[in-house]
């Protein structure tokens, strides 16, 4: 979900006050460049810069995935102690593209400051947007069909491994100053702090708490029925061609409505209503919240 940017912006100005020398800036994409093929909200919904592929990865149920591709993106330069590193972790719908969705706080001088740190931006296991998941293709599939409903169930800390591995076995990082992140970001920043304690020196978590509470997971069942209802679900395996978007639209209409307490539904979309106005006002508030309800998806 969005998250305002100025948080961790002065969460980070006293998290990260140790100088670090010896890098060199890089030049970055104009922050406020919208992207030429999309008007989504979370920015430039396409793969990152980079990619790494471990020809195997061990997941916490014990499953092995083969042919693990791993996308991200960098900013800054690394230094030679290789220990000026700052990680970010997107949300459920983003990607690796930091300047596009975080852009605010990146470049000299900013939060994440490519003239002082390395910034690296790894997308999540199970993602759409360029690391290994449903949408891949199975690498033991003869006819090379993706992955589909054969997908293995994967948890923030598969994710959480698969990125320390690759910050210490292909980019050799031997020290993280800050882990930063938002929503699922903001759970992968625990799971970081939980994990690798002698590799990350602080973190900064945002919009999350640490687990998930009955009424959280409540609600993704009820999404993934809406999906589920979709027929073009078809068990799963649906193509490329005709996907369940109609269930997915429901499925996040409801996570909308779960991002915002009653108090900010009341603020904007109250009924002040009076005796001669009162059906009309009514209506007015249905018809606001359907709107809205309707452009998130």
């Amino acid at each position: 979900m969005p998250v305002d940017a100025g948080a961790p912006a002065v969460a980070l100005g006293a998290a990260l006050n140790k100088p670090v020398a010896g890098e060199a800036s890089h030049v970055l994409p104009p922050a406020s460049a919208p992207a030429a093929h999309t008007d989504d909200e979370y920015g430039e919904m396409t793969t990152g810069a980079h990619q790494h592929i471990f020809d195997s990865f061990k997941l916490e149920n014990g499953q092995v995935l083969e042919q693990v591709h791993v996308d991200y993106s960098t900013y800054g330069t690394l230094n030679a102690a290789r220990d000026n590193v700052l990680v970010v972790c997107h949300a459920l719908t983003g990607n690796a593209n930091l300047h596009t969705w975080w852009g605010g706080l990146l470049g000299p001088a900013r939060a994440f400051d490519t003239d002082r740190y390395f910034i690296v931006c790894a997308n999540i296991l199970g993602s759409c947007y360029g690391t290994t998941g449903p949408a891949s293709p199975h690498p033991r599939d003869p006819n090379h069909r993706p992955y589909r409903h054969r997908f293995p169930n994967v948890t923030v800390r598969d994710t959480v491994h698969l990125h320390a591995r690759l910050l210490t076995e292909v980019l050799h990082v031997t020290a993280i100053p800050c882990v930063v992140g938002g929503s699922l970001g903001g759970m992968q920043t625990l799971e970081w702090a939980a994990s690798y304690p002698d590799l990350v020196q602080s973190f900064i978590t945002i919009a999350c708490g640490p687990d998930h509470s009955p009424w959280q997971i409540a609600f993704g069942e009820v999404q993934r029925q809406a999906i589920y209802a979709d027929p073009c679900w078809q068990e799963g395996n649906y193509t490329a061609e005709a996907p369940p978007t109609r269930g997915l639209a429901v499925a996040r209409q409801m996570a909308m409505v779960s991002y915002r307490t009653p108090q900010a539904y009341e603020h904007k979309f109250a009924r002040r209503t009076n005796d001669r106005q009162g059906t009309s006002q009514c209506l007015l508030a249905q018809q606001a919240l359907h709107g809205w309800l309707i452009a998130v998806v």
